[in-house]
């Protein structure tokens, strides 16, 4: 594995994450907030914010198995109860049945499918009928303070987006273990927490040199990873991860919206609507028209598939999004994680043999 030239600069984020749970309290305690958990990136936090909730996603060791449904409950019952409620989209295959009670209300949030006017409408309901359970009335939103919370989270997101472009030119300033802590903390903690930490890396980032990697530039499908070590295995092997369609990754942070819009609710629920959202939640057909379609404006050359993702939606998904990118003239290498380094040197060999 690489070195990573910029490591020690991620590590205060670490070290953030290992007192999540102490730095939440801290800000609930002074300000009065209640938090809610959230199992991935299904609806706009902006909106749950603008009424002085604390939305934070739950740390991917919580979700990266299935266990979580038989022994989270026991294995990190003080954590959960740092949150007032946990919500789950109600098409995930992780969503915790009633049954498995985590000693948390537990909350299902309908996704709808397709996207623009339809899709915003439908997601305007989701969210009215879920703030409903929490005993708010969607009605009384503050078009100021929506804008105030808007701000700071396309703030938060502009400093990952620049992150994760400078790492894809300077790949060896930060590993891709590393790259995941920035992922995992920009989630997993609220804004004004780490914006200045993320401001600080990638000033040093912006001002070291690195040598630009040769490797395939790739794109990674998959679930829900709990680090980024296979991928700077995979790195190693000869294929660059410029880009990655994981539960947890990058695409999370792509939506910006303009907080000057006089509709920017509105606005917010439109742009949310064309999201690809994740195998569970989206027909295959809506994710690759919103997503796949565009990977070669990105000068990605190749998509490689964990096939032993524990998203079984995943996983029947591989097939067709095969086919489509073949046609397009992108390769589809399908590995696992236990042979993932032999497939993709061999496939990088392949590659640069003819």
């Amino acid at each position: 594995m690489r070195d990573s030239v910029l490591g020690s600069v991620v590590e205060p984020l670490r070290e953030m994450l290992y007192q999540a749970d102490t730095i939440i309290r801290g800000i609930t305690e002074r300000e009065g907030k209640r938090v809610v958990g959230l199992a991935c990136d299904m609806l706009p936090v902006e909106v749950l914010s603008a009424f002085d909730i604390v939305p934070v996603q739950m740390p991917a060791v919580f979700m990266h198995d299935h266990t979580i449904c038989r022994e989270a409950a026991s294995r990190y019952a003080e954590s959960f109860k740092l949150y007032d409620y946990l919500i789950f989209s109600k098409k995930c295959c992780h969503r915790i049945p009633a049954e498995n009670s985590l000693g948390v209300p537990c909350l299902y949030f309908d996704n709808p499918s397709g996207y623009g006017e339809e899709a915003s409408i439908a997601l305007h309901h989701s969210l009215d009928e879920l703030l409903r359970e929490i005993g708010i009335n969607l009605s009384d939103l503050d078009a100021v303070r929506l804008a105030e919370v808007t701000e700071k989270y396309n703030a938060l997101r502009r400093l990952v987006r620049g992150i994760c472009s400078m790492r894809k030119s300077k790949p060896g300033l930060i590993s891709q273990d590393d790259l995941f802590v920035v992922f995992e903390a920009a989630q997993c903690l609220p804004p004004d927490v780490i914006i200045a930490q993320l401001a600080s890396l990638l000033e040093r980032m912006n001002s070291e040199n690195s040598v630009k990697s040769d490797g395939i530039a790739s794109l990674l499908y998959g679930g829900i990873i709990g680090d980024g070590k296979l991928l700077d295995e995979i790195e190693d092997a000869g294929c660059l991860i410029a880009e990655d369609d994981l539960c947890n990754g990058r695409r999370q942070f792509d939506l910006s919206y303009n907080v000057n819009s006089p509709h920017l609710y509105y606005e917010i629920l439109d742009s949310f609507s064309y999201r690809p959202l994740c195998s569970s939640v989206r027909p295959v057909e809506e994710r690759f028209e919103l997503l796949y379609r565009l990977l070669k404006n990105y000068g990605i050359e190749t998509v490689i598939f964990l096939s032993d993702s524990d998203c079984p939606c995943r996983t029947e998904q591989i097939g067709y999004l095969r086919v489509k990118l073949m046609r397009q003239g992108i390769d589809p290498l399908v590995i696992n994680a236990a042979d993932a380094v032999a497939l993709v040197a061999d496939y990088v060999k392949t590659v640069r043999s003819l």
